[in-house]
């Protein structure tokens, strides 16, 4: 190499986007391992195919995060996973409460009954704010694109499947303690071994406590994000009679916090905050899993994996970021679902069939109080009912070629009520001062919105060579229509948005030589009446969106340069555009989604050199966006710098990591054209890690 410099995509602050660096790096670090001994990477297997499959062999766009590669590059929330994968980005209102936009859909989904983007754990959809906190799991795969066929509702955009770590017979304990600037400390312990012959359990427990990185300049408090934190896990595994599996597993987690992250983009900045008050944010999450698994005869496999899901997301937001108001935000949800599927594996054909159970429920309350001139206390409830059909087969047809086909029919049934409580003074003489005192009780009872849908999806992959996999698909997804749970008049709330359509078009390929691996994606999505969420004078609602599309490339590579090297780039680009939209007055026709940058590229680096050592770093350069919802504010362009060095003796390990070292400020969302969400600052901690067996 003649020069020492860093590839141009990170010389210099510009939003220009040049993924050709992501290949060009794994390129030099491959210059760089002439003369090591040959060094492989082990094949991934992927499970949001709801069968463990080859990631080589995947017709979808996937970014697979081992849990040790995780844990290594600090990746434990939402927010943190999507800075980490291309065309993956997020929108917060609070500490821990990440919304995923994925290749430019998602922007909105906290306003939203039904989210763009899945969220699965252990097999069981859960909601996207639930869970926030990723730990003691076994795998992340991040699929782009809709999954419909497969999910149904809720996964238009893609999905994000977590597998947590399962129960085994071995015996294993594991103690760990962080401390770390600005002022956060952190306990974790896993316990975990054999119950009997045919029983195992795994418990892991986690508590927190982070004053957050922003400091209020008029108060001169430093914990305006503070988050109290905690969540356990217990997985049991018990093998049966016959050769099948018995799974059961409870989920849980706490978050509690002050909300003090209303800025100006200039305070942002430089992460700072100037509110008169600390809003209040109080988040629970619990659910319980059970998976039964019993192999059958001729290669058949049957499958039933049932859950309940429990979220409760409590939000004060401060009096100063209102203008005056007072503004408190509940939103409860429960699920129960219910997955009974069947599939056998043979040498030339795949298939599997399952039906699909589910009732969602969700009450959302929430106050506006300026009081006496004017007070509002509205109270929603949401009920949706859901059947499905779902099946898909691979036909291996000729030697390297297989056919992919599926369909899923889905029918869902929402009901809605909705009441209201306003009081205060109106002013009937036109003076401009309220003068007369007024109540009102509006209220809409068992409203219906139905919607039943064909989700086809058809993929033809090709391997024209050992190691090199080619593929072209299609899939449809969607959203189902449902009512304004945020209107403040009957009328408005009577007014169902329609139901959201996605067709997508994309090509594939990967490529796996000695020691690296390498991945590009091209696609088209046409969406049909966007659900789109406007903030009007009246309130905040949801409307369509007649036309839009989303476009774009994603790119990926992996090299294990030498035995002790190993490096992984990626980028992203999408162009995810409103075709046909008018707000009010505004036409958006053209215009970027919200919170959604055009492009980002990254790199990370795993050094072990053998011995006790081990160092990592990734770097990460996110383009500038608009902030939702449909104001004028930029989000500028970002870099983001995490590394760890750990060393290793005996049982104990200690680690040192930092946290956007760079200190970049940057935004996660807007209330108005002058008020946004700062994000968080630079952090360092260390964390001492003691295992038992």
């Amino acid at each position: 190499m003649k020069t020492n410099k860093p590839p141009r995509c990170f010389q210099r602050r510009s939003t220009t986007f040049r993924p050709g660096c992501v290949l060009l790096l794994c390129g030099l670090a491959g210059a760089a391992s002439a003369g090591e001994p040959e060094v492989t990477l082990p094949e991934v297997t992927v499970s949001a195919g709801k069968t463990d499959g080859k990631l080589s062999r995947t017709p979808a766009s996937v970014t697979v995060i081992a849990g040790e590669e995780a844990e290594r590059r600090g990746i434990d929330s939402h927010g943190e996973l999507a800075q980490q994968v291309p065309n993956v980005y997020f929108t917060q209102w609070a500490p821990r409460g990440a919304s995923l936009n994925v290749r430019g859909l998602g922007y909105s989904d906290d306003e939203n009954d039904t989210q763009s983007g899945g969220f699965v754990i252990d097999g069981v959809p859960m909601f996207g704010n639930a869970a926030q906190s990723l730990f003691d799991v076994d795998q992340i795969e991040v699929v782009r694109g809709p999954q419909s066929t497969l999910y149904g509702m809720g996964a238009m955009s893609g999905l994000v499947v977590v597998r947590t770590r399962e129960a085994e017979s071995l015996p294993e304990g594991r103690l760990s303690l962080d401390l770390g600037a600005p002022r956060f400390g952190a306990i974790a312990a896993t316990v975990g071994g054999a119950l009997g012959d045919d029983t195992a359990a795994r418990l892991s427990l986690r508590a927190g406590s982070d004053d957050g990185t922003l400091t209020n300049t008029r108060s001169g408090a430093k914990d305006g994000t503070s988050d109290d934190n905690f969540a356990g896990r217990l997985r049991l595994n018990h093998r049966l009679a016959g050769g099948g599996t018995l799974k059961f597993g409870l989920h849980g987690a706490r978050d509690r916090g002050h909300l003090d992250m209303w800025a100006t983009p200039a305070e942002a900045r430089r992460h700072e905050t100037s509110g008169s008050d600390q809003g209040a944010t109080d988040a629970r999450f619990g659910a319980a899993v059970a998976e039964y698994v019993q192999p059958l005869a001729n290669g058949m496999t049957l499958t039933d994996i049932a859950g309940y899901v429990d979220s409760q997301l409590h939000i004060r937001m401060p009096v100063s970021a209102l203008g005056g108001f007072l503004g408190v935000f509940n939103e409860d949800r429960r699920q129960f679902s219910n997955e009974f599927r069947l599939a056998r594996q043979g040498e030339s054909l795949d298939w599997l069939t399952g039906l699909w159970l589910a009732r969602h429920d969700k009450e959302g309350p929430f106050s506006f109080s300026m009081r006496p001139f004017y007070a509002s206390e509205v109270v929603t409830r949401i009920k949706a009912d859901t059947v499905a059909w779902f099946g898909q087969t691979q036909w291996r047809f000729a030697p390297g070629w297989e056919l992919t086909a599926g369909l899923r029919l889905e029918r869902t049934v929402r009901k809605f009520d909705w009441s209201a409580q306003e009081s205060g003074y109106a002013d009937t003489d036109g003076d401009g001062m309220p003068d007369t005192p007024y109540s009102a009780s509006p209220a809409v009872r068992g409203v219906r919105a139905s919607s039943t849908v064909a989700l086809p999806k058809l993929a033809l992959g090709y391997v024209p060579a050992p190691g090199h996999y080619l593929y072209a698909s299609y899939a449809q997804g969607y959203k189902p229509g449902g009512f304004n749970h945020h209107a403040n008049s009957e009328t408005e709330a009577r007014a169902p948005y329609k139901v959201e359509h996605a067709d997508q078009f994309e090509l594939g390929w990967r490529g796996r030589w000695q020691g690296m691996s390498a991945g590009a994606t091209v696609f088209h999505t046409r969406l049909r009446d966007q659900q789109v969420v406007e903030n009007r004078p009246q309130g905040t609602f949801t409307a369509n969106a007649a036309r839009s599309h989303s476009q774009g490339v994603e790119l990926e590579a992996a090299l294990q340069a030498t035995p002790t090297l190993q490096v992984k780039a990626s980028a992203g680009y999408v162009r995810a555009v409103f075709d046909e939209y008018r707000n009010a007055s505004i036409d958006y026709a053209g215009r970027q989604f919200p919170n959604t940058p055009k492009g980002s590229a990254g790199v990370s680096l795993h050094y072990a050199p053998g011995g006790a050592w081990e160092a990592n770093a990734s770097l990460t350069r996110i383009g500038k966006s608009t902030l939702f919802p449909g104001t004028e504010v930029e989000n500028p362009a970002y870099t983001l710098l995490n590394a760890s060095l750990a060393y290793r003796s005996g049982p104990w390990e200690w680690r040192l990591y930092g946290k956007n070292l760079l200190d970049a400020g940057y935004f996660t969302r807007a209330l108005t054209s002058g008020l946004v969400v700062a994000s968080p600052g630079r952090t360092v901690g260390i964390r001492l890690t003691r295992e038992f067996f």
